[in-house]
């Protein structure tokens, strides 16, 4: 039975080889939620909707487009960019499936480098 009283709740958590600063144009709305004081539902969703449309183009400007009544307090590990993507392939032929998925770090200057990779 479920506990009325104990909703569930979503966990987001980063498990990377290194400290890696949050991606304001990639970040789920609930985690923008944990940066940006006075973030309620309408406002995170302005958030993501301009960011669709033009993402930021870095802290500051990010900082000039929030919503009226958000405030974010700190720049501090926060950025505009990725260094880390999970990657996913799929590919069927009949009835057989395989997949493969993988966390791939972006370095300049280079390509790619796999951190790990599981072939289903």
């Amino acid at each position: 039975a479920e506990d009325l009283a104990h909703p569930v709740r979503h966990v987001f958590v980063a498990a990377l080889p290194v400290n890696t600063p949050v991606n304001v144009n990639t970040a789920a709305p609930e985690v923008l939620a944990t940066i940006v004081r006075g973030a309620e539902a309408e406002g995170l969703a302005r958030l993501v909707a301009n960011r669709a449309t033009k993402p930021y183009g870095g802290i500051a400007e990010f900082r000039a487009r929030l919503p009226a009544g958000m405030v974010l307090d700190s720049d501090l590990g926060l950025a505009v960019e990725s260094s880390y993507f999970f990657a996913t392939v799929e590919a069927r032929q009949g009835n057989t499936l395989g997949r493969a998925r993988a966390l791939l770090q972006r370095r300049p200057g280079a390509w790619p480098t796999v951190v790990w990779q599981v072939v289903e």
